[in-house]
Parts: C-alpha cells; sequence; structure tokens
C-alpha cells in the first residue's frame, strides 16, 4: 500500500511538471510580446513611422518568439497623439487527453507628452487639471536651470 501511494505521488508530480512544462512557455511569450509592444508604440509614438512597418515589425518579433501571428492580424490605430497597438491570439497546446486553446491579447495604449508652453525655473508646477489632485506639501518649485532649454512641443521645436 505505501509503495502505491508513492507512486501515485510521484505520478502526481510528474504530471504537474509535465503540465507546467507545456503550459508556461506561451505565457511567457506572451509576456515578452507584450512588452516589445509597449516598446513600439513608445518609441513610434514620437516617430513618423507608417502603421505597417509596426505591424511587420511586431509580426517579426512574434515568430521571434513562436506566436502564430501575421502583420495583418496586429491592429495599430494613430489619433491625434495616441497610438493603440493590440493583437488578439490563440496558442494551441497538446496536452494528453486534454488539447488546450489559450487565448491571449496583448496590446498597449501610448500618449504623446505634448508641452503647452515653458515653466519657469523656480515656479511650482500647476495643478493637474483631472484625476488626481495635487497638495500643496506634494507641490514643489523646479530646480533651477542654467543655460539654453529646449522644449518640444508638440513635435516642433523651440528653445
Amino acid at each position: 500500500m505505501k509503495s502505491l501511494k508513492a507512486l501515485f505521488g510521484l505520478f502526481l508530480i510528474v504530471a504537474v511538471f509535465y503540465t507546467a512544462w507545456k503550459l508556461l512557455p506561451p505565457y511567457i511569450n506572451n509576456y515578452q510580446f507584450q512588452d516589445d509592444i509597449a516598446n513600439e508604440a513608445l518609441i513610434n509614438s514620437y516617430s513618423n513611422k507608417s502603421e505597417q512597418d509596426i505591424r511587420n515589425t511586431l509580426a517579426k518579433k512574434a515568430a521571434e518568439y513562436g506566436i502564430p501571428l501575421t502583420a495583418e492580424q496586429i491592429n495599430v490605430q494613430r489619433s491625434g497623439n495616441e497610438l493603440s497597438i493590440w493583437a488578439d491570439y490563440t496558442v494551441h497546446v497538446d496536452l494528453p487527453g486534454f488539447p488546450l486553446d489559450l487565448k491571449f491579447l496583448a496590446g498597449t495604449r501610448k500618449r504623446r507628452i505634448c508641452c503647452r508652453g515653458i515653466i519657469a525655473p523656480g515656479v511650482a508646477r500647476p495643478a493637474p487639471s483631472s484625476g488626481h489632485e495635487r497638495t500643496k506639501e506634494t507641490s514643489r518649485p523646479l530646480p533651477p536651470r542654467s543655460g539654453k532649454i529646449q522644449v518640444t512641443l508638440c513635435g516642433r521645436a523651440s528653445s
């Protein structure tokens, strides 16, 4: 009886490790692909790279991770100062007696930072107009700056 319990315990441990061995790689690949999407969106929210070029770049990254995606399945949308990238895909995992389809949604939305003006050195930042209110305790003056400051105003450089 003890050997049967030990054998059952060993079988259970092997089954858990085998299942983890089959299920973890798609989740790890999705995490890495999600990170690549976020990086691509951050970089390209400030560039003029075409949507098709972004799709092609991300399709190559997906192929590196073994993710079954084509450039046509990756959605890239620009609207104003915002860049949205997302992709829905399914990964098939064959477990003994239990085939499984894992559905993933990888995506992000990045907004360009757009300066409306220059804040003079030593002046406190204005409170945000929406969302979290800033209290006097958290408003600190900006440190004094020396030299010429170049500020990018929505894609136009001014000094």
